[in-house]
């Protein structure tokens, strides 16, 4: 089959004969139909570790839709044909994390597209228990199902409730994901900080109340035009210092700060105590999708997130090198392979 393969940091050779790994009597082939591009495998691509341990030589890819084109023999309830979606986080069960209700930090977690063959090939070995049916969504709009699972996770973490006010820092495609499901949380208000005019217009098309360029205008004086006088929840997406340090500054009192973003691990912010934690802020982290991509399918299929405007084109597999080297192809939103 035809496959990118990540050989070495910043090295990827598409090869169109590469060996599809056997699969097992619990495992499905999957004719992959589309595989979005995400910023954790330009971290990969980059040298960097993903969610688990990276495992060269590697087809990354853990965003991604297809076609069932074999089952197992042990394999029930699936069937050849089957439009469906993948979770990338394969999960032991048994561990202690696992039989805590902890599973996100399974000890024995392996993903697919990180340390085990993933999307960015035409077909793709995966456990049965990775994937989900759909019927309504089309390929590349449910290739966005990973990451919206993942921000699903952050409605786990933190607190919220009818009426709360938001801020969301950064409003790229997890920041658009985010402000939609900030909404059917029952937000009041919901701003979007962000430097990009294109970005700005497609968050307030997606119910954003304002969308700033947070160089030119502060986010209270946003808020105060609207009424609003404190946030209750920022969510910061970029994942780099900065606007890390940013998102800490606009808490007021009793602010929820949550760190999505995934920066670089040498990455370091000063914290004040007395100024950002007295306030009796909290600081939260959310880390992949441990109990949120059924959740996150229903709610796709029942319409009710839009991610359409997320997506900012389709490319090949022989693109996908330029895509992950260059960030310009990654600016205007969601890039995704397709086959």
């Amino acid at each position: 089959m035809k496959a990118a393969l990540l050989t070495a940091t910043r090295t990827i050779e598409v090869i169109d004969t590469f060996a599809l790994p056997e699969p097992g009597p619990d495992d499905v082939v999957i004719d992959v139909k589309a595989s979005g591009i995400c910023g954790s495998d330009v971290h990969v691509y980059n040298g960097s570790e993903g969610s688990t341990a990276v495992t060269l030589p590697l087809v990354m890819g853990h965003e991604f839709s297809g076609v069932i084109a074999e089952t197992g023999s042990a394999v029930a309830g699936l069937s050849v044909g089957d439009k469906v979606v993948v979770n990338p986080n394969i999960m032991c069960g048994h561990c202690h994390p696992c039989r805590s209700g902890r599973s996100a930090f399974c000890e024995n977690h392996t993903a697919v597209g990180v340390s085990r063959h993933g999307g960015f090939a035409e077909h793709v070995v995966v456990p049965t228990l990775a994937v989900h049916v759909i019927k309504k969504t089309d390929f590349v709009e449910a290739s966005l199902i990973e990451p919206l699972s993942c921000c699903m996770n952050v409605f786990e973490q933190i607190p919220h409730r009818l009426g709360d006010a938001y801020l969301i820092v950064g409003g790229g495609p997890i920041g658009m994901m985010m402000l939609q499901l900030a909404r059917l949380a029952g937000a009041r208000f919901v701003a979007v900080s962000e430097l990009v005019p294109e970005k700005r217009n497609k968050c307030l098309a997606l119910g954003a109340d304002a969308a700033f360029d947070s160089t030119a205008e502060a986010a209270g004086d946003v808020a105060a035009r609207f009424g609003v006088t404190r946030f209750d929840t920022i969510i910061e997406c970029v994942g780099r210092p900065a606007t890390q340090e940013y998102a800490l500054s606009c808490a007021g009192r009793m602010t929820n700060v949550m760190f999505f973003g995934l920066g670089s691990s040498g990455d370091t912010i000063p914290l004040n105590p007395y100024r950002q934690l007295i306030n009796q802020n909290t600081l939260y982290a959310s880390f992949i999708n441990p109990c949120t991509f059924e959740r996150t399918v229903e709610i796709v299929e029942a319409g009710k997130v839009n991610l359409a405007p997320i997506l900012a084109g389709t490319i090949t597999l022989d693109q996908l090198d330029g895509v992950l080297a260059d960030a310009a192809l990654r600016s205007a939103g969601k890039v995704v392979v397709t086959f």
